[in-house]
């Protein structure tokens, strides 16, 4: 059996596109409920924070 996944706009905030990534880092994103802690599931997160990791930082 064949599961059908659907993608759909849920919030009409537009949020500013993300950077490019600067060489040799990582993107990571955080499931949050207020933007401050990890405190969501991925399934059921109301919004992401997406971060770039570099060795240095």
């Amino acid at each position: 059996m064949n599961a059908v996944r659907r993608l759909s706009l849920v919030s009409s905030e537009v949020f500013a596109p993300m950077p490019e990534r600067r060489k040799g880092a990582l993107r990571v994103a955080i499931a949050t409920q207020d933007m401050q802690d990890l405190n969501a599931h991925f399934g059921s997160a109301r919004r992401f924070a997406v971060y770039d990791v570099t060795r240095e930082e």
